[in-house]
């Protein structure tokens, strides 16, 4: 199997943890310090879109991968 650069599995595990991390903070900041408003509602719903979606496509990635 061909190791291409900057897509190594080492480098997709980081970008999937960093988005996991920053989707977690907005959550934790909405729900524990920010107002309760539409724009905190709209964060929190987007930011378990953007986790979702992340571990979505991070598990079809490995599978169509797997695939070849």
């Amino acid at each position: 199997m061909e190791k291409s650069d900057g897509f190594s599995w080492q480098n997709r595990r980081r970008v999937v943890w960093a988005t996991l991390a920053f989707c977690a903070g907005v959550i934790v900041y909405c729900l524990g310090w920010g107002e309760s408003d539409e724009l905190h509602e709209t964060a929190v719903s987007m930011a378990f879109l953007t986790g979702s979606a992340t571990v979505g496509s991070y598990a079809f990635g490995a599978a169509w991968e797997n695939r070849k």
